[in-house]
């Protein structure tokens, strides 16, 4: 049985793992000893695949993967979402392997779609600007054995994702003796939010004052899509959206002091039910 690399055009056109997927692959591989396999879940079409969630592989005393328990934990986080299936696995180390091809083939995983075998480097950590990890799919040729196609690996972050590796970002760079800033609050959280499209509204109109004094040369991709930006924004009268802020203000306040109420009361409850 031979291995191959290879890095050739396929129809599947990006692997997407989301942060916490990374996170829970590196936190496998600080417990285990040596090299850490896993299986992937998630979501997967004819051209991408979006990767959820992750858990390990267990093996047996004889080196066996303990298929069974793979089932279990697939089922249960199908109670969450039943959409989701495995898409492929991952390694924790340097590079594919003899093994690595064994381990794949004795998965045995059954899709409509090619496999996915994601590979995170850890030597390369330390000194990467970005997280070193390489998104394969694998085919057989002939009589020659297993070999794996690269195919581009882009993380996929959502809205809180970002928030959440920003605040990660900022904890990373404190002094060890240095004491963290407090979470902000929701309201704070809103103005912090409000001053960055401002940046970003200026920054778009620098940008387009740029263009039009020729200073810079036009793009198209960006003129198009700074034109559908724009068309989604609603026209609203200066008078009609500060109503609108208002009302919408007062009920998230009434929603948040009967929140605090309830939460009053239930408390109230439940010391008067230790008394009894």
């Amino acid at each position: 049985m031979s291995l191959l690399t290879l890095d050739l055009p396929d129809k599947l056109q990006s692997v997407k793992p989301s942060p916490v997927t990374l996170f829970a692959i590196l936190d496998h591989f600080a417990r285990e000893e040596g090299i850490a396999y896993g299986i992937l879940v998630g979501k997967q079409s004819a051209t991408s695949v979006s990767i959820s969630d992750s858990f390990p592989i267990t093996f047996s005393e004889n080196n066996i993967i303990d298929h069974e328990l793979i089932e279990t934990s697939l089922d249960l986080l199908r109670q969450i979402d039943s959409s989701l299936d495995i898409v492929g696995w991952y390694l924790v180390g340097d590079q594919l392997t003899q093994e690595s091809v064994e381990i794949h083939e004795s998965l045995d995983i059954e899709s409509e779609y090619p496999v996915v075998c994601l590979v995170v480097d850890v030597n390369k950590l330390a000194n990467a600007t970005q997280f070193p990890v390489n998104a394969y799919i694998s085919d057989v040729i002939g009589q020659s054995g297993t070999y794996f196609i690269e195919v581009p690996c882009i993380t996929d972050c959502s809205d809180a994702d970002v928030s959440g590796l920003e605040l990660i970002d900022e904890l990373s760079k404190l002094a060890v003796d240095e004491e963290p800033k407090p979470h902000p609050s929701d309201l704070q959280s809103l103005k912090l939010s409000l001053l960055k499209v401002q940046e970003l509204i200026e920054s778009i109109s620098s940008y387009v004052d740029d263009v039009n004094d020729k200073k810079i040369e036009i793009n198209e991709k960006i003129g198009r899509h700074l034109l559908d930006t724009v068309t989604l924004i609603p026209k609203l009268d200066p008078v009609v959206f500060e109503n609108v802020y208002q009302s919408h203000a007062q009920d998230l306040m009434a929603i948040a002091y009967l929140a605090t109420l309830t939460k009053s009361q239930l408390a109230i409850a439940e010391r008067l039910q230790k008394l009894v």
